[in-house]
Parts: C-alpha cells; structure tokens; sequence
C-alpha cells in the first residue's frame, strides 16, 4: 500500500459559504425587522385614528345633548374671563385662539359658555 493519492475534487471554500449563508440570514432578518417596525407603527396609527374618532364622536353626542349651549350668536362686545390665564377676552379672540389649536366650533362655544367666567 503506498501512499495515497491527492483527491482530484476540488475543495468547495466553506468558510465563504457559511459568511454568505449568515449574510443572507442578516438581510432577511433586518428586512423582518423592518417589516415589523412598519406593521407597529401602522397598528399605533390605526389606534391614534380611532381614539381621534372616539373622542370627536363623544364631542358630537355631547354636543347633541342637554348641556350643549343655545346656538346662537354671541354678542361682539361681551368679554369674559379664560381661567387659563385670567384675562379678558371677546368670543372673536377665544375662537382664534382655540382653533389653531384645533377646537371644533362646538368645543368653543362650550367652553365659552360653560368654563369661562363672567367679570
């Protein structure tokens, strides 16, 4: 028996393999990952959606019912109190205001009517 003869296969470079098939597996796991930041942030959406929607319907059905303030309009001259800052304000000043801040007409008037403080 004498010596062995050298293998006519080649040598597959293994090492390559595995770095590529673990690159691999590093994509499809940061695409995963990706794919479940999207999915949250669109279920944190949805959810934002429906408290927004809950919300402007509580106003609705509040403003539908018997505490809602007579619609009508308001008397230019007529200042109250805001009991944020305690100053005098007309219904023209507190309906700028609080719009920008994104206030339904019907949330003014409530306030206007029933927070706000005669002088």
């Amino acid at each position: 028996m004498g010596e062995s003869k050298p293998s006519m296969v080649p040598r597959l470079p293994f090492a390559h393999v595995g770095e590529a098939v673990c690159e691999l597996v590093v994509d499809a796991w940061s695409t995963f990952a990706g794919m479940c930041a999207a999915i949250e942030e669109a279920r944190v959406a949805a959810i934002e959606e429906a408290r927004v929607a809950a919300i402007r319907e509580a106003a609705a059905t509040a403003a539908a019912g018997t505490d809602m303030p007579a619609i009508g309009p308001v008397e230019p001259s007529i200042r109250r109190i805001d009991v944020h800052d305690g100053r005098l304000y007309t219904f023209l000043e507190v309906s700028r205001f609080y719009r920008g801040l994104g206030w339904s007409p019907h949330q003014i008037r409530h306030y206007w009517d029933f927070t706000m403080r005669r002088p």
